[in-house]
């Protein structure tokens, strides 16, 4: 057998090498087999790297200058920093890496500090000041608009002989992800010289966290620059309405924009100070709307999360918000809208404004039994707010509805009036072809955003579908949709496919409770093969 082996061609070997992929053990193995081995594993090997500390970045770098292939076969790196006595110094060693990788295409860069109570020792004397400028000034010098100097730095060992090591570092970067921290700060500011990371050449996702991004965020940049960047997520970010307006004039066709106003960190929402931060959906509704506007051309997906606390059944009922005109967003598929008071959520879809061609819209944390209780419903009549949700979007094909309270379950029968309510509303949305979905956060306390290294985001709790089987609990929130809920589909199809669900309905509790543990273990083992493929 290992006479066959030896008399494959490269061609073979370098197969089985890709369906090792994943398997460090085994390919450090093969590699180190013979000389010929070597560079069909290594390339495979080398392909995603993760590390958490200084010491592991500097062994890398050791590595790729020992052997030149090694360097040009790294695609993805990621770095979810770990430091020992708060001594960030040593993960600067990152930004040598990445200068003598020429093919990256992924980047994802998480500060020690970040999301934790850690932060307070990121300061200048543990050496965090310098590394995390080492690690944005590596980004910007990829914009041909930047200063780049091409000499090595005077700490690397030789590395002369590496191709490409005086060209312009991550031009072929795709994805760049950046959970950071300021200095003695929960978050960093986007200041005017790294506004150049909004301008990179290739860059097509960027998703950044606990961001301030001001006004003059990119005061440096020429009016008429367009990046090819076409999914953009601000996580957690303190956004001035200028701020936004600036970066979302500098995509040529954004398809997929998130963003998530801080919430979670009061303190940090006055900085920089003298200027006004978030709640823009409340503030200045027209002038968010003429910041998205400049992509309208090409959204497909929208989500904005407003940090507005103020949902109370009397505010939803003296509060009225100006209409939306979101009709020129003809490629919008996908509207997501939280936080923000009830008048506020609907303004976004209002009638003969809503966007012409929306197909699923999410209303989030709706105080969705205090609308219900108070809003003097006629019996058989479905809550106003459906009916004007639906007048809007005719076409609408799901309707989700996540509720505020983890504690309030539809499944409880003594809910009378909530659930004969939705009961309503289902039916009413299912005679228009819309699948209407009641949700509820999940029992658990929920991780704060950003999603950093080893947590996992919880998914609401399902309690509500206008199908046959009707209230709910426990299932994750997509189990049960049809194959179909993208198309139209005909009557018929419709009629087979709730009568399949009414046979799967009737299976014991037991087999789903199985079927529930055979999901939560496949994911237990994808998690731990990631770890072991990390390590």
């Amino acid at each position: 057998m290992a006479t066959v082996f030896w008399t494959l061609p490269d061609e073979l070997l370098i197969q089985i090498a890709e369906h090792l992929s994943g398997n460090d053990t085994t390919l450090r193995s093969l590699a180190r087999t013979s000389r010929r081995l070597q560079p069909i594993a290594e390339p495979v090997l080398y392909r995603y790297v993760f590390a958490r500390t200084g010491e592991e970045l500097h062994r890398l770098h050791l590595t790729l200058d020992s052997v030149s292939w090694r360097s040009k076969s790294i695609h993805a790196i990621e770095v979810r920093a770990s430091v020992v006595n708060h001594d960030s110094s040593s993960l600067v060693t990152l930004q040598d890496v990445i200068r003598v990788a020429p093919n990256l295409r992924e980047l994802m860069l998480e500060s020690p500090y970040c999301n934790n109570e850690s932060w307070r020792h990121a300061t200048v004397t543990n050496g965090w000041h310098r590394t995390m400028s080492s690690w944005l000034d590596s980004i910007v010098a990829a914009s041909p608009l930047a200063p780049f100097d091409p000499r090595p730095h005077h700490d690397l060992p030789d590395l002369n002989s590496i191709p490409n090591l005086g060209a312009r570092p991550l031009q072929y970067l795709k994805r760049l992800t950046l959970h950071l921290n300021g200095m003695e700060r929960e978050f960093w500011t986007m200041q005017q010289e790294y506004g150049g990371i909004l301008a990179h050449p290739t860059l097509e996702d960027l998703h950044i966290s606990s961001i301030n991004i001001p006004k003059d965020v990119v005061a440096y940049l020429p009016k008429d620059l367009r990046s090819p960047l076409k999914r953009l997520t601000l996580d957690e970010a303190n956004v001035t309405l200028a701020g936004l307006r600036a970066v979302l004039s500098i995509p040529e066709a954004l398809e997929y924009l998130y963003i998530g106003e801080n919430r979670y960190s009061p303190h940090e929402r006055l900085f920089p100070p003298g200027q006004k931060y978030n709640r823009l959906p409340t503030r200045n509704t027209q002038g968010l709307m003429d910041a998205i506007g400049r992509q309208k051309h090409s959204l497909q997906s929208l989500t904005y999360i407003c940090n507005e606390i103020t949902l109370s059944p009397s505010y939803i009922q003296s509060t009225n918000a100006p209409a939306l005109d979101l009709t020129k967003f003809e490629g919008l598929r996908e509207l997501s809208v939280s936080g923000c008071s009830h008048s506020h959520m609907l303004s976004w879809c209002a009638a003969a404004k809503a966007p012409p061609r929306l197909q699923r819209l999410t209303i989030d944390e709706l105080v969705f039994i205090d609308v219900v209780m108070e809003g003097g419903l006629l019996p058989g009549q479905p809550p106003a707010f459906i009916k004007e949700a639906i007048k809007a979007v005719p076409q609408l094909k799901q309707l989700d509805i996540v509720g505020t309270n983890e504690n309030f379950d539809l499944s409880a029968p003594w809910l009378v009036q909530p659930r004969d309510a939705t009961d309503v509303a289902g039916r009413y949305l299912e005679a228009r072809k819309c699948v209407l979905r009641v949700l509820r956060p999940p029992t658990n306390t929920r991780i704060v955003r950003p999603i950093l290294y080893g947590e996992q985001e919880q998914e609401n709790v399902l309690m509500y579908v206008n199908d046959q089987q009707g209230f709910r609990v426990g299932l994750h929130p997509d189990d049960w949709l049809q194959s179909e809920i993208d198309s139209s589909g005909d009557e018929e199809d419709d009629t087979d496919t709730t009568s399949d669900e009414d046979d799967e309905a009737e299976s014991s509790d037991e087999e789903e409770d199985e079927d529930d543990e055979d999901v939560s273990e496949e994911g237990s083992s994808d998690t731990d093969t990631s770890d072991s493929e990390h390590g």
